[in-house]
């Protein structure tokens, strides 16, 4: 009897969040296009999920999350963002940091000067509407499309 209510607590202890996740994958695109830099995050919104996070960082369209540190099983808000450089930064938003010298002399690549923005609309990040529900399974694929 004893044994018999150890290997149930062994049983409800492993399936409580304290073992592996699901790995998460996919290919994420904006307007057709694989987004080169970004990052996707699963925000628990149900009670099975609720105040479980995970996410990856988007490379080339495409992300990664492992088991080990991926979303349990349950439904989840999903929120995309991708940056990409608009234009070059002005003197008062360098705040002097270049002390009226070149980049180039304090060793500072040319993209460090460019101001990246997020530019997917935020119904698919801040106020995200994407939802997902991940399933009990070893891996899942997740791709999303952004119009």
């Amino acid at each position: 009897m004893r044994s018999a209510i150890g290997a149930l607590a062994l049983m409800v202890v492993a399936g409580c969040g304290g073992g592996d996740g699901v790995g998460v994958s996919g290919v994420v695109t904006f307007q057709g296009q694989p987004v080169e830099d970004g990052m996707i995050q699963f925000l628990g919104n149900d009670p099975a999920a609720e105040g479980r996070s995970a996410g990856a960082p988007i490379v080339d369209g495409k992300y990664a999350i492992a088991r080990n540190g991926g979303p349990p099983p349950g439904s989840y808000r999903v929120e995309v963002t991708a940056y990409q450089e608009v234009r070059e930064q002005t003197a008062e938003e360098m705040g002097g940091a270049m002390f009226g010298r070149d980049p180039s002399e304090l060793g500072i690549a040319p993209e460090a000067l460019m101001v990246r923005e997020n530019v997917i609309p935020e119904q698919y990040n801040t106020k995200s509407t994407l939802t997902v529900t991940i399933p009990s399974q070893r891996n899942f694929q997740y791709d999303v499309e952004i119009p």
